[in-house]
């Protein structure tokens, strides 16, 4: 994959280039999709007075082994450098809290919103499954929830509502 810099990053700053990664085939909105880390070069990971300048190229590659785990590389050409040697791959900014309930409730009401747009211009029943899935993501709220794993499968059958919304639009 080729991404452009979207800023410049010198060598020996508190910054960083960060590429989020997504989990999952839902093309359009990606964010749908399961958020699962961030990648990042950091300034610190340049020599001396390299700078990655806003608008170069940088080709990125992931690999997932049979066990799951992601591996990703990055190099900048116009540098000639090489982020292979290094995992810059941060899955803790991934972890999904189970104590915010809120915003898994305010993502399933903005899916019941993109699901009532649907319906008022096709007929599909796999929009009512949809709409279900939301409306108990919509509805969770911290002090009615048992335990973690009620909250995990509520975001589970979210996502599934999202990737429902997604064989529709195709």
């Amino acid at each position: 994959m080729k991404f452009k810099a979207a800023q410049t990053l010198r060598a020996s700053t508190d910054e960083s280039l960060n590429f989020n990664l997504w989990e999952g085939e839902i093309e359009t909105p990606y964010d749908d999709n399961r958020f699962i880390g961030v990648y990042k070069i950091s300034s610190h990971d340049l020599a001396g007075s390299e700078v990655i300048m806003t608008g170069s190229e940088i080709i990125c590659d992931y690999e997932i082994s049979d066990s799951g785990v992601l591996s990703m590389s990055a190099s900048v050409p116009s540098l000639g450098v090489d982020f292979k040697r290094k995992n810059f791959y941060y899955h803790d900014d991934a972890k999904l809290d189970l104590q915010n309930t809120a915003q898994i409730a305010k993502d399933g009401r903005k899916i019941i919103e993109r699901i009532g747009l649907l319906e008022n211009k096709i007929e599909d029943e796999r929009l009512d499954k949809a709409k279900a899935k939301a409306e108990r993501a919509a509805v969770i709220n911290a002090a009615d929830v048992q335990d973690a794993e009620e909250v995990q499968e509520t975001y589970n059958e979210l996502y599934e509502a999202k990737k429902i919304l997604s064989q529709i639009n195709k």
